[in-house]
């Protein structure tokens, strides 16, 4: 249950500054600290009884704050007289005096009570605030995920973006349909209140995070947060080479994508699928149009290049077509060294088998099923390639991959197995295979139902990186 501030002084000084605001000499937020973004907001609205605490002592920033909530705020902030309500519900005064002044209708919100996004304050806002800037065209690049926004709030949401009242993050994003915390929503009812604490926007256009390649709306740089705005969640995460943790989308293979994340930051992008690029290269791209506009060199499969501050690797169709087939964007101030600790290597094998299940759906075939038993095979394979410095389909005792197979228990009526030796990366081990004509035939093979990847690291072998790729139908 909230409460009205204890006060250490119960003293309101009003100042005489440039701000003009009112402070309170000494709050008892536990969760408040001067030097937050939003310490002195928070401390302004308190002081004038506008927002309140809770009866620990905590303000509790980062809480979602919900529809009527944020309808009290505004509407006493900008001091509104107030109807009466029509139901017994605490805010039924705020929401009847909401829809009698034209900010939404009746219909607009079912529930109250739950909590309300950004583009819905921007609405409340730019209604009760009579924004009407007529000019919008040269701001809606500036704002990285505008075609986010559900489309009865654009132009509430432009009008309190170029008011400088609702501001975007530092990717330049504002994740219209993020819930809304406390904090923020301290911040934006003192920026309704205060002209002078507004961050107005300048008309120059698009802010350029990365020039040249994005992935479906995603760029290098961009945000976790507006990733998952626009993602979801991702089908699996897991630990990876260059310190990242890679997200893997693949619970829709139309639209499959890898994306490595490192300090809540973007730093690398894959995708099969069709991405966006100013220079015109695209999926089914020739080398030589790549050539024309790039500097670089192809190897492992690839044609590699640097671009804008990204390192990029254009994967080529080299059997059937000569085409890009798959982009890989990573950021060039990422280490190019690489560590092969177990948790890495899980994490490679798992990445190899998604992209053998993404290229599977590109190309009509039905996705695998994980097998950690085949998984186990193709490492203990591996190994002993590495071990013993050979690289055959048959190990030094005279067994095949089904003999292997059956070793650690797979039970099958049809066995398949992929070899890779040198490649790096999951991507240069995956388009590797796919770029030799008798693994591309078992990776788009109609067989199998099962597949499990082993990855073996030693630096000291011949090939140092050994992959092995079993598959199997029970």
């Amino acid at each position: 249950m909230k409460f009205k501030h204890i006060l250490l002084l119960i003293i309101i000084l009003i100042l005489t500054s440039q701000n003009s605001y009112a402070t309170v000499d000494t709050l008892v937020y536990t969760d408040v600290v001067e030097g937050q973004w939003f310490y002195e907001d928070v401390t302004y609205l308190s002081g004038l009884g506008i927002i309140n605490g809770y009866e620990d002592y905590t303000f509790r920033p980062d809480n979602t704050i919900t529809v009527a909530e944020f309808l009290k705020l505004a509407l006493v902030a900008t001091d509104q007289p107030l109807q009466p309500g029509t139901t017994t519900q605490w805010y039924s005064t705020y929401v009847t005096t909401a829809i009698e002044l034209g900010l939404f209708d009746t219909n607009t919100f079912a529930d109250y009570n739950r909590p309300i996004t950004r583009a819905e304050i921007s609405m409340v806002v730019a209604q009760l605030l009579e924004l009407n800037n007529s000019d919008t065209s040269l701001y809606i690049n500036q704002i990285r995920d505008y075609n986010m926004i559900p489309e009865a709030y654009v132009n509430t949401s432009l009008q309190v973006y170029i008011a400088g009242i609702v501001t975007g993050y530092e990717d330049q994003t504002i994740l219209p349909n993020n819930p809304a915390s406390r904090s923020e929503a301290s911040v934006i009812i003192v920026r309704m209140l205060n002209n002078e604490r507004r961050v107005v926007p300048e008309p120059i256009g698009l802010l350029t995070i990365s020039k040249g390649y994005s992935v479906q709306n995603i760029e290098i740089n961009m945000t976790e947060s507006y990733l998952e705005s626009i993602k979801g969640s991702p089908t699996e995460i897991v630990l990876g080479q260059f310190g990242l943790e890679w997200w893997v989308y693949a619970n829709d293979y139309d639209n499959f994508l890898i994306v490595g994340i490192q300090n809540g930051l973007i730093k690398s992008l894959f995708a099969n699928q069709a991405f966006s690029s100013e220079t015109g290269i695209s999926i089914g791209s020739s080398q030589s149009s790549i050539e024309k506009i790039h500097s670089g060199n192809v190897s492992q499969d690839a044609f590699k290049t640097t671009y804008d501050g990204m390192q990029i690797a254009f994967y080529l169709d080299l059997v059937d077509n000569d085409g890009v087939e798959a982009i890989w964007i990573k950021d060039s101030s990422l280490s190019t060294r690489s560590t092969y600790e177990t948790p890495v290597i899980d994490g490679m094998e798992k990445m190899v088998f998604y992209l053998v299940n993404a290229t599977r759906a590109k190309f009509g075939q039905p996705t695998l099923i994980w097998s950690d038993l085949a998984s186990l095979s193709g490492y203990i394979h591996s190994k002993d390639m590495a071990d013993n410095d050979y690289f055959s389909h048959t190990n030094l005792e005279g067994q095949e991959p089904w003999d292997r197979m059956v070793d650690v228990g797979i039970d099958y009526y049809y066995a398949a197995e992929n070899l890779s030796g040198g490649y790096n990366t999951p991507f240069d081990i995956h388009f590797g295979l796919m770029n030799s004509p008798g693994h591309r035939v078992n990776i788009l093979s109609p067989n199998p139902s099962h597949l499990g990847v082993g990855i073996y690291y030693d630096y000291n072998s011949t090939y140092r990186i050994y992959t092995t790729e079993n598959y199997y139908q029970e």
